[in-house]
């Protein structure tokens, strides 16, 4: 009987998640869930091993110059830019397991290449290529994260995929410093490398069913126009790492030069932030699923901005006013990572999203730390004021606010102008005018098969601009197709 809704017994489809679930997602994608973050995990090492290193790395054993140093480690960030292209190439040619092995071997075999080169050169190149290999990597398995599961529960997997990554970067760091000689660092940092790519061979399967098992739903153009512009959302991690550049060398320098900071006070100041993103970023995912991920995010970051102007003001107040200042920055940076993140997930491009999204991180931290020295030495010469480092880093929380006021408004209402004139092409006053066929006909722009198994569905759609509401105050279901 046409038209007629399959019983629920015959019915093979897997059901919705429960919104309620940890993790948002069905059980294979909950194990899948847990085999990627441990890929997350160890590809986080090598890099963190590195800066316990870098002076008898780079200095002492290839001749370099402190500054020098510094081009060694931001190269990779620039290198980085190099993967978004090939992730573009890559994304309907291969499966993520094969993209992620890949990068990873190639990651593996780049940092032996570091540990024997014997001039600044050859080392430098390698790098800039092993930032490449480094981002491919990481892009694919916060792809893969971002997918295992319904759109409505994409902020608390983010959040448990930020943890990791910054216990991974601990480690990294405190397994650095353990070992000590730069030539055993790259190698262990290799056979993490080495690890993951073995072991995303030995789990492709395990990959793959972590998509493959969400429910299916319509993908109607109109959710598809609701989706954010990937410019938004690179515009906003990169305004993040902007004010996260500040927060940790601008303002441990007043700290230290201006206010008369120990340097182990200031070593815990850096740490309570970092400690609360980690601990955080699960708790504020479930809230943005809640809430809509832009709201939260947008809220987050005003209130990230405005602890941060606050800062050299409390610096010489009680530890009291430092302590529940420390703890509002905190809480406001662990929703940034998570939200954005979901964010670039929801654009539609998939793994090419999360790396440029990460790309234009990169790059804000770095004009962060280079436009806020180049505004000290202009207003305040070789020994700025304390006046100066406020206005400074007041200036640049003003600017995160007025980037946050702007992606809200292209987010929010460029959307829903998008929308309308989707829905006018669906539904055309002219009898005659039945719109652009390539528009009505294609399907969203996907990340191979797995996209095609998780597109947002229409009542997905609004979920970035705010929780979708039915008529009664619930959530609308997603509609699903009828069999004849």
């Amino acid at each position: 009987m046409t038209g007629a809704p399959v019983p629920r017994a015959l019915d093979k489809r897997p059901a919705a998640p429960d919104p309620s679930d940890f993790l948002g997602a069905r059980p294979p994608s909950r194990r899948a869930l847990a085999f990627t973050s441990l890929l997350l995990f160890a590809a986080c090492l090598p890099d963190a091993m590195l800066p316990p290193v870098l002076k008898a790395l780079v200095i002492d054993r290839l001749g370099a110059t402190a500054p020098q140093a510094h081009w060694f480690m931001s190269i990779n960030l620039l290198g980085a830019l190099g993967a978004i292209p090939l992730l573009a190439a890559l994304r309907r040619r291969s499966a993520p397991a094969l993209q992620v092995a890949v990068a990873a071997a190639a990651n593996a075999l780049l940092l032996l290449g570091i540990s024997f080169s014997t001039s600044f050169a050859a080392a430098m190149a390698l790098r800039a290529l092993e930032g490449v290999a480094d981002m491919i990597a990481f892009a694919v398995l916060l792809d893969l994260t971002a997918k295992a599961g319904g759109t409505r529960t994409q902020g608390r997997r983010l959040g448990v995929a930020t943890t990791v990554l910054m216990l991974g970067l601990a480690s990294g760091a405190l397994l650095g410093g353990r070992i000590g000689d730069p030539t055993t660092v790259l190698a262990v940092g290799a056979a993490a490398c080495a690890a993951v790519a073995l072991l995303a061979i030995s789990g492709r399967r395990l990959m793959r069913r972590s998509v493959a098992s969400c429910p299916a739903v319509e993908v109607a153009p109109i959710a598809r126009e609701r989706r954010i512009p990937l410019w938004t959302v690179a515009l906003m991690m990169g305004s993040d790492r902007m004010l996260g550049g500040l927060l940790t060398v601008t303002i441990p320098l007043l700290l230290t030069a201006r206010m008369g900071w120990p340097q182990e006070r200031v070593g815990g100041f850096l740490a309570v932030p970092l400690l609360l993103m980690a601990l955080g970023a699960y708790p504020a995912g479930r809230i943005a699923d809640r809430v809509g991920n832009l709201y939260a995010r947008s809220v987050a970051a005003l209130v990230y901005a405005a602890a941060l102007a606050v800062v050299p003001i409390v610096g010489g107040a009680s530890p009291v006013a430092i302590a529940a200042t420390l703890l509002v920055l905190g809480a406001a940076a662990s929703a940034l990572m998570p939200t954005g993140m979901a964010l670039a997930a929801r654009t539609g491009k998939g793994a090419v999203a999360m790396a440029s999204g990460h790309a234009a991180g990169s790059i804000g931290y770095a004009l962060g730390i280079a436009g806020a020295g180049a505004m000290l030495a202009f207003l305040g010469g070789p020994a700025p004021s304390h006046a100066t480092y406020t206005m400074v880093i007041q200036l640049f929380a003003l600017l995160h606010v007025t980037v946050t006021g702007i992606a809200l408004v292209e987010a929010r209402w460029g959307a829903a102008a998008r929308s309308d004139l989707a829905a006018e092409s669906l539904h055309p006053s002219d009898p005659h005018d039945v719109g652009d066929p390539a528009e009505r006909a294609s399907p969203a722009d996907s990340n191979s098969s797995f996209d095609r198994t998780n597109s947002a569905g229409p009542s997905d759609a609004a979920d970035d601009i705010g929780p979708a509401r039915g008529g009664n105050g619930e959530r609308p279901r997603s509609r699903v197709p009828t069999r004849a």
